[in-house]
């Protein structure tokens, strides 16, 4: 159901957004992932995937949450899934029905937010964050990276910076058990115990 549901996000923003790039699963500081990231002038749009046997409350407490951080929300879903969210989505939230070969059919159209640099910042990885703390010659805080960004390029060249630091992003591996394990041991069982003389 998913690869449908991929197909007609591309056949939609090919016809519509020619120029954009996306990116695939993009975590948000909230717990929630975004489907499809689609990156275009600074601005990204978050395409969420949903059918009829998806949870329709965790679809609404996510597309909520993630109106911080994303200029437009849609919602990408089957015509057997139409009724399902009628009258459920935020006023914010973008609808729309997926049909084989066509352009996804509007069903109710999405606004336009107008989150900030910190909000884009917060987007990033901290290894992330010190890399562009270390070119801008600054402190690795959200605060100073997006003042320093700012002045250093305006405040629109500088989101557009930082959506192509999103779009370099590889996809992260998986931690091994051994990272697991190793991670969730308490310090004091790590560290050699120190005997009083």
């Amino acid at each position: 159901m998913t690869g449908y549901l991929i197909d007609a996000a591309y056949v939609w923003l090919e016809n519509e957004r020619p120029h954009c790039r996306t990116m695939r699963d993009l975590r948000l500081p909230c717990g929630g992932k975004v489907d499809l990231a689609v990156i275009e002038d600074g601005r990204i749009c978050g395409i969420f995937f949903w059918n009829a046997a998806s949870d329709r409350s965790a679809l609404v407490h996510l597309v909520t949450a993630a109106k911080a951080y994303l200029a437009e929300i849609w919602v990408l879903s089957t015509p057997a899934a139409v009724g399902e969210l009628r009258g459920c989505l935020p006023l914010h939230v973008g609808f729309r029905v997926a049909k084989p070969g066509i352009v996804p059919a509007l069903a109710m159209p999405a606004t336009i937010g107008k989150p900030g640099v910190s909000d884009l910042l917060s987007l990033l990885h901290i290894y992330e964050l010190r890399q562009l703390a270390a070119t801008l010659d600054v402190s690795p805080s959200t605060t100073a990276v997006g003042a320093a960004g700012q002045l250093a390029f305006g405040k629109l060249r500088f989101m557009e910076m930082i959506c192509e630091v999103l779009l370099e992003r590889g996809p992260m591996p998986l931690p091994t058990k051994l990272e697991i394990l190793r991670a969730s041991r308490p310090r004091s069982v790590a560290l050699p115990p120190v005997w009083g003389g």
